[in-house]
C-alpha cells in the first residue's frame, strides 16, 4: 500500500481492510485526535467524504460501504 500522501502524524489508531468486492479494494481508516480520515487508493479525505464517494461509485448497500462504515464505527467507539 502506498501511504506516501497520507499524513499519519498524530494518528492514534489505524484499521486496514483488503479484498473488498470484485475489484479487491483496500483501505485505511485513521483516527487522529479530532477527526477520522480515510485512505483509499489515491483518495485521502474525511470519513464523511469517503462514505459519500464510495456510495456514489459502488452503491450505498455495497460491501465496500459496509466495511468502511464498520471501520469508522470501531475507531469512533475508542473514545
Amino acid at each position: 500500500a502506498n501511504l506516501m500522501s497520507a499524513n499519519l502524524r498524530g494518528a492514534i489508531s489505524v484499521i486496514s481492510f483488503s479484498g473488498v468486492g470484485n475489484e479487491k479494494r483496500y483501505g485505511f481508516v485513521v483516527k487522529h485526535e479530532d477527526t477520522i480520515m480515510v485512505k483509499l487508493g489515491c483518495f485521502w479525505d474525511t470519513d464523511k467524504k469517503a462514505i459519500a464517494t464510495v456510495s456514489e461509485k459502488y452503491g450505498k448497500d455495497s460491501g465496500y460501504v459496509a466495511i468502511l462504515e464498520a471501520s469508522i464505527k470501531c475507531l469512533k467507539e475508542q473514545g
